[in-house]
């Protein structure tokens, strides 16, 4: 399980590691400064489909 700069991942699919990464996510909008940062650090990340779409292509050019 991660915190990261951006948000809240976990590596293995479980109702366990559901249960702690939501408590962690609880936690931090607790604290009002980190939550904003989380916040504002996650909505400066490009997550567009051309982005995705840039990579796969790069990825796809060097299979060939």
């Amino acid at each position: 399980m991660i915190h990261g700069e951006t948000g809240f991942v976990f590596e293995h699919a479980s109702a366990d590691n559901l249960t702690q990464i939501l408590q962690a996510a609880l936690d931090v909008w607790q604290q009002p400064k980190t939550w904003a940062n989380l916040q504002k650090n996650a909505m400066q990340q490009d997550f567009s489909w051309y982005k995705a779409a840039q990579s796969y292509k790069t990825c796809y050019s060097q299979l060939s």
